[in-house]
């Protein structure tokens, strides 16, 4: 006998699934990766831990943010990726993104707000910070 079993998913990876679904829409191929695995340099594992949606043609990095950052280290591991030719896109939750403007001010990427509606992740328009 066979019991199913579905794990339960955390925030950031049910926001990273959404998004890699709207890639994958597109005939993309993308993939879930650690932040850190991306950087040119060690950071600290509040940063090099967070969750990204990567597709690689055209180089397009989302990280998903579900929590509180240090801006200066998030700021430098943005500043990493762009210089490597990634796009950045930051997905913060709708709730944070005044927060995210002011910490990410003139930062080298987009901002993404995302919520739920109906246990269903939904994504607004794309931002400068």
């Amino acid at each position: 006998m066979a019991i199913a079993f579905q794990p339960e998913w955390t925030e950031s990876e049910r926001v990273a699934d959404a998004a890699m679904v709207g890639y994958r829409d597109l005939g993309a191929v993308v993939k879930p990766v650690a932040l850190g695995s991306l950087l040119d340099k060690p950071f600290s594992m509040a940063v090099s831990g967070f969750l990204c949606a990567v597709v690689n043609d055209p180089r397009t990095v989302e990280i998903v943010v579900d929590e509180m950052f240090h801006p200066v280290s998030f700021r430098d591991a943005i500043d990493s990726l762009v210089g490597q030719e990634w796009a950045v896109t930051v997905l913060v939750p709708l709730d944070a993104l005044g927060v995210a403007h002011t910490l990410l001010r003139g930062a080298p990427c987009n901002l993404q707000p995302w919520w739920e509606d109906h246990d269903q992740i939904v994504f607004g328009g794309y931002e400068l910070p």
